[in-house]
């Protein structure tokens, strides 16, 4: 059975939830992000708070091998003719086999069919390796930034569609 991505609804909240876990882990406990320090990040985040961005108009798209789930994406409209990526994850045994790129590739589309004219993305400005993977799907660095509640400067990224 092929790879197969598909809109997540609310009531798969928990899925991504687990996703995002198992997915951000690691990078986690690289970086000493922890439920105290970043209640938001990932790898701490709660099914209500991802049903309370699909509520708010954040759609998730589900990527599924051979039936089971093994990655995701959100997508965020933001301005007019912008949107913006949340939460890509792939869990660490179906990575390097193209499936994260699958998943940039799709919202990249989406965004295209929603007539959106930008993608942006934020990041931890310290994970050099994830800015040069999104650089080669033509993403460029806007500028560094810290945020309020965020204990970690974010690299902002962005590209035309």
């Amino acid at each position: 059975m092929a790879d197969h991505i598909r809109e997540a609804a609310r009531c798969d909240a928990p899925l991504l939830v687990r996703l995002l876990h198992v997915a951000f882990a690691a990078q986690a406990e690289r970086f000493g992000i922890t439920p105290e320090n970043w209640p938001h990040y990932a790898s701490n985040i709660t099914a209500e708070r991802i049903a309370e961005k699909i509520d708010s108009g954040t759609r998730y798209f589900l990527l599924r091998a051979s039936g089971e789930p093994i990655g995701c994406v959100g997508m965020e409209p933001r301005e007019a003719d912008a949107v913006h990526v949340r939460h890509l994850a792939v869990l660490p045994a179906h990575r390097g086999k193209g499936r994260g790129g699958a998943l940039a590739a799709h919202v990249l589309a989406e965004g295209r069919r929603l007539g959106a004219r930008r993608m942006t993305l934020g990041l931890l400005a310290a994970d050099a390796d994830l800015e040069a993977w999104y650089r080669r799907r033509g993403f460029e660095v806007t500028r560094k930034k810290h945020f309020e509640g965020v204990p970690f400067p974010i690299t902002l990224m962005a590209r035309d569609l």
